[in-house]
């Protein structure tokens, strides 16, 4: 695993991380809360699967 996707990571980790506790902030109910945080869990999973593919593979491969 390189710096970049540590990175992407620990950024994607914080920002969600931040999601929750502005939300609880601000009242949302906890099933909201969790219904935000999967969604966001599994964007975040298909774009890094997605884009993980398109930087691993090596030129000229579909």
């Amino acid at each position: 695993m390189d710096i970049r996707t540590r990175r992407l990571d620990l950024i994607a980790f914080i920002a969600v991380l931040v999601t929750g506790v502005v939300l609880i902030w601000l009242g949302v109910p906890p099933e909201t809360l969790t219904a935000v945080g999967v969604g966001l869990s599994g964007l975040y999973g298909a774009l890094h699967v997605h884009f993980g593919r398109a930087v691993s593979a090596p030129y000229g491969t579909p």
